[in-house]
């Protein structure tokens, strides 16, 4: 679970983690929205929040490697969001209409593990 969804920050590594994760998102989100305008813009930045995401699970390994079976599958179930992340703003840069998909598969996954690591972690403190 990354300290975006934990809510806590216990030192510097993981506060460079927790900032990285929401910038990426937001950054995802907004290359989706500037596509329509600056595509080459738009396809960049997407591509950009892919890698933060990406950048903020690695900073994380050695946390994510202490969790259970099913937290562990959820967080790579997010980095592969992440991924799609990329190549749909790989896609968008060249200007595939594919990019679409990819970005909506990352954002299914993305917001499936968000929403079932908080779940899990209900499940846990009960």
């Amino acid at each position: 679970m990354t300290d975006l969804q934990s809510g806590g920050q216990k030192g510097p590594h993981n506060t460079i983690s927790s900032s990285l994760y929401p910038v990426g998102l937001i950054a995802c989100a907004l290359g989706a929205i500037l596509h329509i305008w600056l595509p080459q813009v738009g396809g960049w930045t997407l591509f950009g929040g892919g890698l933060l995401i990406i950048i903020s699970h690695i900073a994380d390994a050695r946390r994510v490697s202490n969790l259970g079976v099913r937290p562990k599958r959820l967080m790579r179930m997010n980095f592969l969001g992440a991924a799609m992340y990329m190549i749909a703003g790989g896609s968008a840069v060249e200007g595939r209409s594919m990019w679409i998909l990819f970005f909506v598969i990352g954002t299914v996954f993305v917001a499936y593990t968000f929403f079932a690591l908080s779940h899990t972690d209900k499940e846990n403190k009960l």
